[in-house]
């Protein structure tokens, strides 16, 4: 299954329904390089917002370092072109097209928890795992 940045981040960050996107990460779960630069960035972002205490930074960080190592990664290089056409065609940046174009070529499902995502995944029939 292809898991977003919404799912690792919701889930790193403990917010509400974390437990069940936990179950989901036990299934073999395949992501993009991309991800995990954009959750360092949420991380910081929400600490900046005052959503994390300094104390709690290094523990996150370290579950984020975790997940990543039982994440298996792929390069988005060879999936930007397909990318490119499902952000023009569904009005979607490229980094949210990019999760989808590895569904796609993997014949996998995607976990997301971004609404306007699922939609676009809907509509060029990517299967979306409802229990996130």
């Amino acid at each position: 299954m292809v898991t977003d940045t919404s799912v690792l981040v919701s889930f790193i960050l403990k917010e509400e329904g974390w437990e069940k996107i936990g179950e989901i990460l036990r299934e073999e779960p395949v992501s993009l390089e991309l991800a995990l630069k954009e959750a360092f960035n949420s991380v910081l972002t929400a600490r900046r917002k005052g959503a994390l205490k300094k104390e709690e930074l290094s523990p996150v960080l370290q579950a984020l370092r975790e997940l990543s190592g039982a994440l298996k990664l792929h390069p988005q290089l060879e999936l930007l072109e397909r990318a490119f056409q499902i952000g023009l065609d569904h009005g979607i940046t490229v980094y949210d097209a990019l999760f989808l174009s590895l569904a796609e070529k993997l014949h996998c499902p995607l976990a997301s928890l971004d609404q306007q995502q699922i939609g676009v995944a809907k509509k060029l029939g990517i299967r979306v795992l409802e229990r996130v």
